[in-house]
């Protein structure tokens, strides 16, 4: 049986799974054989043949069959669902914020330049990265480490405390905003969710017919807090939902990406 709150995702999983070209030949090769049971499979399936057949079993053909009567079908089903939401993530909880900065000071100058309609003064991005900084405090934790004035545990030692003051403050905070009927801005459930949404729909823009230049240029006319280098992201999404949609035909979801 699947449960209420991982729909979404599996919507989301069926959707990736009917941007498969290799799976759909396989599902149209599978109803042939129905009609001829001699009927070979193509040489370009072979080597994809188990994983294919495994996810034909789960999913059925999702370019004929709605998601809708799939999913009824899954809660009506007692036993256990044969296929679960695998996550694995290659980014690291620390990084060298160096690598990362210019990304945010070019998101904030865009956002400012949109909203006021002009180039902010030197006074005013300071200003706006530190109102950044501090709306991303349940989320990041902004050091300078100095290590001239003290030993690798010592530092250790106090990065440790910090850490374990910050959380409190988080879990504190996100406390009191449930009391007040509100929610913290994102889980972790929730940006994987709205990140996957954006790589298919850049897979889909692309399968279109749009260049990237194209659906970069769309994207930084609507989007605020998107980090620079539009262009090169977009790449990156379009690789992602690629490798994606390899996984799902292997019957694994969302998976190494």
């Amino acid at each position: 049986m699947v449960k209420d709150c991982d729909k979404n995702l599996y919507r989301l999983w069926w959707e990736y799974l009917r941007r498969s070209d290799r799976y759909k030949k396989y599902i149209e090769w599978e109803e042939k054989v129905e009609q001829d049971k001699q009927l070979s499979i193509p040489k370009e399936l072979m080597s994809y043949h188990d994983s294919l057949w495994w996810t034909a079993r789960s999913f059925g053909n999702v370019q004929k069959n709605k998601f809708s009567q799939w999913w009824k079908n899954e809660q009506a089903n007692k036993l256990p669902c044969p296929i679960t939401l695998t996550f694995t993530t290659n980014s690291l909880p620390i990084i060298d914020y160096r690598e990362v900065i210019d990304r945010d000071i070019k998101k904030i100058y865009r956002k400012f330049k949109k909203e006021i309609g002009r180039e902010p003064s030197i006074n005013e991005l300071t200003q706006n990265i530190k109102i950044y900084m501090n709306e991303k405090s349940s989320e990041r934790l902004y050091l300078l480490i100095n290590f001239q004035f003290d030993t690798t545990d010592d530092i250790t030692r106090l990065f440790h405390d910090i850490i374990k003051k910050r959380k409190k403050e988080c879990s504190t905070r996100e406390k009191e905003m449930k009391l007040k009927g509100m929610r913290l801005k994102t889980t972790t459930e929730k940006r994987h969710y709205e990140e996957l949404q954006r790589y298919l729909a850049i897979y889909d823009a692309c399968k279109s017919g749009k260049t990237i230049s194209e659906i970069a240029r769309k994207i930084e006319d609507k989007e605020d807090d998107i980090p620079g280098d539009t262009a090169r992201i977009c790449r990156r999404d379009r690789a992602k939902a690629q490798k994606i949609i390899h996984n799902v035909e292997k019957g694994y979801f969302p998976g190494d990406y």
